[in-house]
This record gives C-alpha cells, sequence and structure tokens, in this order.
C-alpha cells in the first residue's frame, strides 16, 4: 500500500475500486489546487471554498458508491507500520470518512484533536469506545476528559 519512493517519502495507492475521477475546478473553471497566480480574481478564501465543495462532492460520490468499507481497509493497511504507536484519530463530522472502526481496532493509545483556542495548536486528548464525549468547536465532539498525548 505505502511506497517509500527515492526520499522517503510514504506514497499511497487508492484503494481498488475507488477511480480518481475527471479533474474538478474552482467556480471560475480552474483545476482545484492550481496556483492562484497573478489577476486570477480569487482570493485564499475563495480558493479554500472551492477545495472544500470539491471534496464534499467527492465524499458525497465515494458514500453513495459504498465505498466507506474499502477506504476504512485501505486506512488500516496503510496505518499497520504504525501498530503500538499514539495515533492521531478524529471525530466524523458531515460527509467525512467514519474512521471509528478503524481506531476502535487500534493497538495503542488514541488521541482526538481537541481545539483550545483561536491561534492555538490542536492539542490531542486520549480517546476510547464508549468514553465520555462532550461537544467541541465546529461540531466535532472531543472526549470529556483523559490524558493528553503527543501523537
Amino acid at each position: 500500500m505505502a511506497d517509500g519512493g527515492d526520499r522517503g517519502e510514504a506514497r499511497f495507492s487508492r484503494p481498488a475500486g475507488i477511480a480518481s475521477g475527471p479533474p474538478r475546478s474552482d467556480p471560475r473553471g480552474r483545476a482545484v489546487g492550481e496556483p492562484s497566480g497573478k489577476g486570477s480574481g480569487m482570493t485564499p478564501a475563495d480558493l479554500k471554498a472551492a477545495a472544500r465543495k470539491d471534496a464534499l462532492a467527492r465524499r458525497k460520490e465515494a458514500h453513495s458508491a459504498g465505498l466507506g468499507a474499502a477506504a476504512r481497509a485501505a486506512l488500516a493497511g496503510a496505518l499497520g507500520p504504525g501498530r503500538g504507536r499514539t495515533l492521531a484519530g478524529y471525530m466524523p463530522i458531515r460527509s467525512e470518512l467514519d474512521p471509528l472502526p478503524v481506531m476502535s481496532e487500534w493497538n495503542g493509545p488514541v488521541g482526538v484533536p481537541v481545539i483550545r483556542g483561536p491561534g492555538l495548536p490542536l492539542d490531542f486528548r486520549a480517546w476510547t469506545p464508549g468514553c465520555a464525549m462532550v461537544d467541541g468547536p465546529f461540531g466535532a465532539a472531543v472526549p470529556a476528559e483523559g490524558a493528553w498525548l503527543v501523537p
């Protein structure tokens, strides 16, 4: 699944059954991810909004095709070499892939991000299946208590 490449970088292949699809474009017809360049009229906020809209459409497409299980299997396979280490997970919201089955089976500590305040780095609190959760910023649940972890 992962290929170290020449520079020690991890490269991941797309799981079977998940096609890359045609190139996506922003509202001005440029490929998403293309540098904005001078005179494009797109602000960084415009580009971010277009990228989020594209990601939402792609996730909706993947969910409707029933590819969640394949994506979770690919995730578990890609994470395999890190077994036993602290894993940074997340609580899925809206159309995000649900990693909870993979997190639940992880052989090691799992932390989920907690936003303590504007402009501050993310901290990670220990999560286990069934632990008490509270509402966090942006609609994601966070553990009510637990150790702080460094993934």
